[in-house]
């Protein structure tokens, strides 16, 4: 018993003194270089019938550095978007739905993903830690528990939630990839059931020492009151130093 309790006292040491590395590696993520980013944004309804017009990207330029973020768009995207409630096009509608979806913060967030993640990192427990590959490149795996934090209004109608990740690392400690699923049912106005299940997928890269997204997808499905949708979205970055 004793033997036993000890190796588990030494497997959580261990993983806590990952989480604790994979911290102070991310606090030494550089975000004072100057970056820019060509990203390309797809919104679609999951379940999307094949004969349905193809959602239409939209595109924008953005740049961080130590003179402040900021994003720029094409003529030839806004164009369409503005045109999008003047005429029934599911592309034109899709070009509008991308562009929206598009925002600052979460562009400036893959643009300094190491903050984010260290976010989540602090409401994180390690579950699990083993040797794999991620796209043919030796990793280290991180299965996490998280605990996300909620405000009172949202106890009250939050019945049960659960939410884990799975984190890539390579032999330097950086991240390459994670996942992210989260699962929520609850109860509004008393009769009123829903349940709602996102999960992500991100790909990292390091550009001038800093950490940075260069894919994101997303799904989200949910249903309540009767009635039920999904959406997927994905991002992709092309990110160089300036």
């Amino acid at each position: 018993m004793r033997f036993a309790l000890a190796f588990l006292l030494a497997g959580a040491i261990a993983r806590a003194d990952t989480l604790s590395d994979l911290k102070a590696r991310l606090s030494s993520s550089a975000d004072t270089t100057a970056v820019t980013a060509t990203v390309s944004y797809v919104s679609s309804r999951l379940g999307q019938k094949s004969a349905e017009a193809p959602p239409r990207p939209a595109t924008v330029v953005a740049t961080d550095g130590p003179d402040g973020f900021q994003m720029c768009w094409a003529r030839d995207v806004i164009r369409p978007a503005m045109q999008a409630g003047q005429k029934e096009d599911e592309r034109r509608r899709g070009a509008r739905a991308a562009m929206d979806g598009l925002k600052p913060t979460e562009i400036y967030d893959y643009l300094n993903i190491a903050s984010s993640i260290m976010e989540v990192l602090n409401n994180a427990e390690v579950t699990e830690e083993k040797s794999d590959t991620w796209q043919g490149r030796p990793a280290r795996r991180l299965a996490l528990k998280l605990t996300l934090p909620l405000s009172e209004k949202d106890r009250k109608y939050i019945k049960e939630m659960s939410a884990d990740a799975t984190v890539w690392l390579d032999e330097e400690g950086w991240p390459l990839a994670a996942e992210r699923r989260l699962h929520i049912k609850g109860r509004a106005m008393l009769v009123i059931s829903f349940e709602q299940k996102e999960s992500e997928r991100f790909e990292f890269g390091r550009v001038a020492g800093r950490l940075v997204t260069l894919r994101h997808e997303k799904s989200s499905e949910g249903s309540g009151g009767g009635e039920s949708g999904g959406r997927k979205t994905v991002a992709t970055l092309e990110v160089a130093q300036l």
